[in-house]
This record gives structure tokens, C-alpha cells and sequence, in this order.
């Protein structure tokens, strides 16, 4: 039988990492409490997390720092 999950779909990717033992466990039992996947629960967390941290793309590159103008001192 074919998979027909997201991770079959290929504009899904997999992630993974590390929490404690005590702050996935309350996750899960979060999850299921509003009846939505884990998944669900990461996608909106990360783009909450996006928003908040994203630089605008005109902050994220370096700016080259203009140059100093020098006036010329009258004589």
C-alpha cells in the first residue's frame, strides 16, 4: 500500500531534536488534549518562532557603511 502521508509529500521535510523528558511529555498530552498532531503543534510553533526572530532580508545582509564626509575647512 502506497503512503499517502506528508512524508511522502515532497514539499514536507522531516525535523528533529531534543527537548527534556518532562517538556515533550507535556507536549504529547498538549497535542492530544486539543486534538491536533504533532505536526501541526510544530508547524505553527515554528513560524510563531519565525516571526519573531526573522530579520527583515534589508537587516540580515551587511551594509557597507557609507563614507565619511569630510568638509573642506574654509581658509
Amino acid at each position: 500500500m502506497p503512503s499517502r502521508g506528508k512524508g511522502a509529500n515532497p514539499n514536507y521535510m522531516q525535523i528533529s531534536g531534543y527537548v527534556p523528558r518532562e517538556l515533550g511529555l507535556k507536549f504529547k498530552i498538549s497535542c492530544t488534549a486539543k486534538e491536533i498532531t504533532h505536526s501541526e503543534a510544530l508547524e505553527q510553533m515554528i513560524n510563531n518562532w519565525l516571526e519573531e526572530n526573522e530579520q527583515p532580508p534589508t537587516l540580515a545582509k551587511k551594509e557597507k557603511s557609507p563614507k565619511p564626509t569630510q568638509d573642506k575647512e574654509e581658509e
